[in-house]
């Protein structure tokens, strides 16, 4: 039986286009919290996307004043509808070398501000890109295997700035109820996960009225803010 978590798994999915994660609006919470993710203040707003698909968030931020949008995407297929679908960007297509030697194919607009690699996401620390100031991350952690999510706060962190800020989106359904992807997320694997080198502050909750994953009770999506706290 084939790993609901694999790379494998992953790229089929969107080969085959099953890919009930995909938003076809900006995800309105962006749009609603942007001024506190991304103050106005900060001069150069260098925003991370893991696993970024072809999401139109990665169009919107781009609009906005100063921001810089760097996306991760293992999926070729992902990131080659992103192209087809946005046709104005006049995206290209180029190939860089990783500082372990790799070549890697990129993504961009003609004036970079928006970068979407075509690489598994744990090789970004290999990339020229400076750490990211921000980070928004909307179905990649929830994307993760339980038995990874430590590993991957711990690298998306290094990734970032001493004062990287992260706009997250998780998800809790009761337990048996799904076996994911997005996997739940409690509030107990939340403090255990962010609780010692972040803080945090919630800034939405939506009870979604129509279940995705069959009879569950409830299934509550999570927006909070996450800013790395000083050493």
């Amino acid at each position: 039986m084939e790993d609901t978590f694999s790379a494998d798994a992953w790229c089929r999915r969107w080969h085959t286009n099953a890919v009930g994660w995909h938003s076809p609006v900006v995800h309105r919470h962006l749009q609603q919290f942007w001024d506190k993710f991304c103050p106005e203040s900060t001069p150069e707003k260098l925003v991370f996307v893991p696993l970024c698909g072809k999401s139109l968030d990665l169009v919107w931020m781009y609009s906005q004043k100063s921001c810089t949008v760097v996306g991760c995407e293992l999926s070729e297929t992902a990131l080659e509808a992103f192209v087809a679908e946005h046709p104005n960007l006049h995206m290209l297509r180029s190939t860089v070398q990783f500082r372990d030697g790799r070549h890697i194919t990129l993504f961009h607009t003609p004036d970079r501000r928006i970068r979407l690699y075509l690489c598994n996401l744990f090789d970004m620390d290999q990339s020229s890109e400076p750490p990211f100031k921000f980070i928004w991350d909307r179905g990649s952690l929830v994307a993760m295997a339980p038995s990874q999510r430590s590993n991957y706060v711990n690298y998306v962190s290094k990734l970032g700035a001493p004062d990287v800020r992260w706009l997250l989106e998780t998800v809790d359904y009761p337990e048996g109820i799904y076996g994911g992807p997005p996997c739940r997320i409690t509030d107990e694997e939340y403090d255990a996960l962010f609780g010692s080198g972040f803080s945090s502050e919630l800034l939405a909750v939506d009870d979604m009225e129509k279940r995705p994953f069959g009879n569950a009770a409830y299934c509550y999506i999570r927006i909070t803010l996450l800013v790395k706290k000083s050493v």
